[in-house]
């Protein structure tokens, strides 16, 4: 579709200039039903993010937010195939990493690990604190690529999860990092921490929120209100997130 389109071009990753342009590689993009306008701004800023690290260019954070269902954590294990892919620790691009990692001094916890790309949902990530694992936020410190799926989700009477992912996003700052919620930027602030809220969205960082519904839903809410439908059009097959 036209804005669709339109809005991967300005991601073209060849400098303008008078000469004809060699072949350029095919821009990945995550499939994705973009029937509604947000989603297909969510599509661009997957996009976006992975061209980015495909360049190594400076690491930054990518949040995606919204109601269960409407494609955030569908978009986000796309970026965490890829971001595998890109990961110069991936043993499959590098079988060395690096060449001298059993003798270089290291300030990590387990001092030789190589840089990971690592997927863990928030209830995951608070299991794992509250079974001892205190210092879970400086182990993911160096990986490549964190991704914590629905943050907001864990019980947290007692504030010690919010503190924890305060931890974890103090020493993840300028390292590739990628959350999912259902909450808002202002529920964030007020139910887990301010200072967590201001981080997602601090410089280069951003914040995408999908206004769509429950992807699962959309037929039911299409036999409800057949006059306001709207037409599904898509960048690719239609996916469920």
């Amino acid at each position: 579709m036209e804005h669709v389109s339109k809005t991967l071009r300005e991601l073209s990753l060849a400098h303008p200039n008078t000469e004809p342009a060699p072949a350029a590689s095919p821009v990945w993009q995550p499939r994705l039903d973009a029937y509604e306008p947000s989603l297909v701004l969510a599509l661009a800023a997957a996009t976006r993010f992975v061209a980015d690290m495909a360049m190594a260019h400076e690491p930054r954070w990518l949040t995606f937010a919204g109601v269960c269902g409407c494609g955030k954590t569908f978009l986000a294990l796309q970026i965490f195939a890829q971001a595998e892919h890109h990961n110069p620790g991936n043993p499959k691009r590098n079988p060395i990493w690096p060449s001298d990692w059993a003798t270089s001094p290291r300030t990590s916890l387990d001092g030789f690990r190589r840089p990971r790309c690592v997927w863990m949902t928030a209830n995951q990530f608070a299991a794992r604190m509250r079974g001892g694992d205190y210092q879970l936020p400086e182990y993911l410190a160096e990986d490549f690529l964190v991704a914590i799926d629905d943050i907001g989700a864990a019980r947290d009477t007692t504030n010690f999860i919010a503190d924890a992912l305060y931890r974890l996003c103090n020493v993840r700052l300028g390292r590739w990092t990628l959350f999912t919620t259902n909450l808002t930027l202002g529920d964030i602030e007020a139910q887990i921490d301010g200072r967590v809220a201001s981080r997602l969205i601090r410089d280069a960082n951003s914040m995408v929120d999908i206004d769509a519904g429950d992807y699962a839903l959309r037929p039911h809410r299409a036999k409800q209100h057949p006059a306001t439908s709207q037409s599904s059009t898509s960048t690719s097959a239609p996916e469920s997130p």
